[in-house]
């Protein structure tokens, strides 16, 4: 009986002892897990406030890349489009074995994905929506037809350049926007309205 009891105390007694060192490994294992990610993991909360320069450094401008990732083997992966059409996250370690082997095309005109431009020498609706805004506003297009003439280019350039716009000719997204608040300030301001001031002059 003697034996028995105390050969079931040993046996609670090595439980324990097991219990305990796993625990503590258990512990640690999540304190450097803890502390791994808290030193590495970029959030909005430690990006520090703008302090005026073009870029900051993260993680002191160490990489903090996993280590399955440290290998020479080119790969890279892509994310599909979002409902607009526009590119997600992409990932790669780039090679020359996956690097184009042709030459290069021109990218005078690639734009971001989603992005809407009309240009030199086409006929579109929005170019006639344009130039009849660009009227309104003091422009000479020369014509109100949709054509996306030379003259047109160069009153958008002037419009683009008096409101620090990326001087460039083509009508994009940013122009639009640019060119619709212009056109409503315009319309807003009764000194920019003949039947108005007529009125005016008649009333006197």
């Amino acid at each position: 009986m003697f034996k028995k009891r105390k050969s079931i105390t040993l046996f609670i007694a090595l439980l324990a002892m097991i219990f305990t060192v796993a625990c503590g490994d258990i512990d640690a294992l999540s304190q450097s897990v803890q502390q791994a990610t808290s030193s590495s993991a970029v959030t909005i909360e430690n990006i520090p406030e703008y302090s005026g320069e073009p870029y900051i450094a993260l993680n002191n401008n160490e990489p903090n890349f996993d280590e399955k990732y440290f290998t020479t083997e080119s790969f890279e992966t892509y994310s599909d489009l979002d409902s607009l059409g526009r590119c997600g996250v992409a990932f790669a370690n780039v090679g020359k074995d996956i690097m184009p082997t042709e030459e290069r095309g021109s990218i005078s005109q690639v734009k971001p994905t989603a992005w809407h431009s009309v240009k030199y020498d086409c006929v579109d609706e929005r170019v006639l929506a344009m130039q009849k805004s660009l009227k309104i506003l003091g422009y000479d297009c020369k014509r109100e037809d949709g054509y996306f003439s030379s003259d047109t280019v160069e009153a958008l350039k002037q419009f683009e350049s008096a409101n620090n716009l990326n001087v460039d000719g083509i009508y994009n997204d940013n122009d639009k926007n640019m060119l619709i608040s212009k056109v409503i300030i315009y319309i807003n301001d009764l000194s920019n309205d003949y039947q108005y001031k007529k009125l005016i002059e008649i009333m006197k």
